[in-house]
């Protein structure tokens, strides 16, 4: 850690520069909470949530959609992919600083505006997300091909959820699934797009083509 201290008068004006490093054995798994902070500062994730997704008939709250979502990303980034697990966050005011966030939403919180989302919320982080894609990856500049990896996935469901089927499941044979499927861009791993199909069917459905065109600079 390095200390600047900048003197004028008797006025102190301290300012600390911290270089985050990574060298433990027994490192937490919230201690990147701080890049991931600078990462979505930096292309206003929050602030295009705001501006991109809708919400509609969503009750009054102390968070807004940005911050749900934030704390989703935050909670999947750092390895609590379920709402019930990231109930540790919620009660972690270290990470919450280190994040910058002024709290964490409890898991009924998380649940209830899960469970008020609809199919048109989805699209609509889709088109950020491929968005952001395309910025961070300057729309591919000098690419002369991209190949599109198409990778389907048996996702297991415990209960009657809308959409569940039986059909293929090699782990949990007989059980209600689905079965999404997903394209990434395989030179880079980037994640293009997907859709959601019935765990039951298992024929392919017709996926409109994504065309990336690469432009020639001189």
């Amino acid at each position: 850690m390095k200390k600047n201290i900048s003197q004028k008068g008797d006025t102190y004006n301290r300012q600390i520069k911290a270089k985050e490093a990574f060298t433990g054995r027994n490192l937490t798994r919230l201690g990147g909470s701080g890049l991931i902070r600078r990462f979505f500062k930096r292309h206003r994730i929050k602030e295009e949530f705001e501006e991109r997704v809708t919400v509609e008939a969503r009750r009054k709250s102390k968070y807004t959609i940005g911050d749900m979502l934030i704390s989703c990303l935050y909670g999947m980034w750092l390895g609590y992919p379920r709402p019930g697990h990231m109930e540790v966050l919620s009660t972690d005011k270290v990470f919450q600083k280190v994040a910058g966030l002024f709290a964490f939403p409890v898991q009924s919180t998380i649940s209830r505006f899960l469970n008020s989302l609809r199919v048109a919320v989805s699209r609509e982080i889709a088109s950020f997300n491929f968005d952001l894609l395309m910025k961070l990856r300057e729309d591919f500049k000098g690419w002369k091909t991209i190949t599109l990896d198409l990778d389907s996935h048996v996702t297991p469901v415990y209960g009657n959820q809308q959409r569940a089927g039986v059909g293929y499941n090699p782990k949990k044979k007989g059980r209600k699934s689905y079965h999404p499927l997903f394209c990434f861009v395989g030179e880079t791993r980037d994640y293009i797009g997907g859709v959601l199909r019935m765990g039951a069917r298992l024929n392919l459905i017709k996926i409109a083509p994504i065309v990336l065109a690469a432009k020639r600079y001189n």
